[in-house]
């Protein structure tokens, strides 16, 4: 058997249609269906996020890996470890389920009504994935989920989100927040302060003092796309808790406008422009003591 019959095979047997699976990994369906068809086969990490998406378990998942290694040609004798690329999913799918089955409405009314597919619907409610807020919000608003779940469910989803590590290389970075960090990584105009990159994942550069006087550090992290405050304040908080840090930096694109300034200021957000960093080093190196 080859990599794109078993993958075939695995969506024929749940009932998943290539369009489907495309919207549970969050790439186009000619992506897949190219998969199918045998003229490619996905990378490492989008194969994690299949094996995610279907729930396989760890016999078939390592099948699946083999397949691709063989097609491309090269023995892959390690094992993904599947522990590490799952999500810890089981409190949002409990808390999914009882908001599902206190709603009048069946899986397919749901999903005609907010525009998000039954599959992706089955697959939070049985924990196999935790869903992209976005779409969250139109299932709990289609079914007029209770404010105190909606809120609760929101925040679970958010930090689920939050806790997963973002790997060297993030894939799925936009153009600019690439460019941005080389450009800040490699700028030396700084005389008081250093940046590094970090030894774990908790941020995507480290703010330093240049002369190593003072042990506090100050994370910083690339944000391009800024509509969703509630998971932009949730990674701010999570790179302070893992840092010991007592303020975060976001460099986004563009200067962001509608968000509670002070709220973010009190848990020590601070949120800047990539041109407003590079002026503030006085303030930031004030900051570590």
């Amino acid at each position: 058997m080859n990599f794109c019959d078993a993958l075939s095979d695995l969506l024929t047997g749940r009932n998943i249609s290539v369009p489907q699976l495309a919207e549970m990994i969050g790439v186009k369906p000619s992506t897949p269906y190219f998969w199918t068809k045998g003229r490619s086969v996905p990378g490492k990490d989008r194969l994690g996020d299949i094996i995610n998406a279907l729930g396989l378990e760890p016999k078939m998942a390592n099948q699946l890996i083999e397949l691709r290694a063989k097609h491309e040609g090269r023995s892959d004798s390690k094992k993904t470890d599947l522990k590490k690329s799952h999500v810890s999913k089981s409190k949002f799918s409990k808390k999914f389920k009882k908001v599902i089955n206190i709603s009048d409405l069946s899986i397919t009314e749901i999903a005609k009504k907010s525009k998000v597919t039954r599959a992706s619907i089955h697959s939070w409610s049985n924990g196999d994935v935790v869903p992209k807020v976005s779409k969250l919000r139109l299932v709990l608003k289609a079914i007029k989920c209770p404010a105190e779940l909606f809120d609760e469910l929101i925040f679970i989803c958010e930090s689920e989100w939050a806790k997963q590590p973002r790997p060297k290389g993030y894939k799925t970075r936009s153009i600019w927040e690439k460019a941005a960090l080389k450009r800040v990584g490699q700028y030396s105009g700084f005389t008081k302060i250093q940046l590094n990159i970090p030894k774990d994942n908790s941020s995507d550069l480290i703010v330093s003092s240049k002369n190593d006087k003072g042990s506090t550090q100050i994370p910083i992290i690339f944000k391009n796309k800024t509509g969703d405050l509630n998971l932009l304040f949730v990674m701010a908080c999570k790179a302070r808790q893992m840092t010991n840090a007592e303020v975060v930096v976001i460099i986004t694109f563009k200067n962001l406008t509608q968000y509670d300034e002070a709220l973010f200021n009190h848990f020590g957000i601070m949120v800047m422009t990539e041109e407003e960093f590079y002026s503030s080093e006085n303030e930031l190196a004030s900051k570590i003591c």
